[in-house]
């Protein structure tokens, strides 16, 4: 007898909507500045800006607004988790695999005092070239997710019950749809900050 598996289907990563579709034609995804998970005091909510720079990314990836599914964005979020906490399971492992210097040193002293000698030579150790990992950049929106896994809906929600998404069904999938009135604001705070700056 086979067993009752749910074998997950493959999801889109985002769609072109009438709505993204109508946001090309007044703008480029280009003209908003983002960074990776920042859009600096555009929407006066870190996990707002998280989640918006995180679809103008994607927009600006594929050259056009679109639509990213609601499963592709938990899903990155998780994958972001999943990779801190790897870092941080080997960074653990790491630390707790070396005796720290000062332990070494007062082992050291000990056995000098038994033996008689002034000091006891430390044993020579090969350099071992600490591969360097790109850090990651620091996610509100993930961290906040790793401490409370309903703040990702409930982000989501707020972001689309102030105006900023809209949520569009289609063939069973849920897409975040940026609204207008989300790209005005990216970018009335733009123009606030260069006025600020001239």
């Amino acid at each position: 007898m086979q067993p009752n598996v749910d074998v997950p289907k493959e999801y889109p990563k985002f769609e072109v909507t009438e709505g993204t579709q109508a946001l090309d034609a007044k703008y480029e995804p280009t003209d908003l500045g983002v960074g990776d998970y920042f859009i600096p005091n555009a929407l006066g909510h870190s996990e707002h800006e998280d989640l918006a720079a995180r679809i103008v990314r994607m927009g600006q990836a594929e050259g056009q607004f679109v639509a990213p599914s609601y499963r592709a964005i938990v899903e990155q979020v998780i994958g972001e988790i999943e990779e801190t906490q790897k870092r941080e399971a080997a960074q653990s492992s790491k630390h707790a695999q070396a005796p720290t210097k000062s332990l070494m040193n007062s082992i050291r002293a000990g056995l000098s005092r038994l033996m008689g000698k002034n000091k006891v030579a430390p044993p020579v150790q090969k350099e071992t070239p600490d591969t360097e990992e790109t850090p990651l950049p620091f996610s509100v929106l993930a961290f906040q997710a790793r401490m409370n896994p309903h703040s990702l809906p409930n982000e989501i929600r707020g972001m689309i019950d102030q105006g900023y998404l809209k949520l569009v069904s289609k063939d069973g999938n849920d897409f975040l749809e940026p609204t207008e009135k989300l790209v005005e604001t990216i970018l009335s705070a733009q123009r606030s900050r260069q006025e600020r700056v001239s």
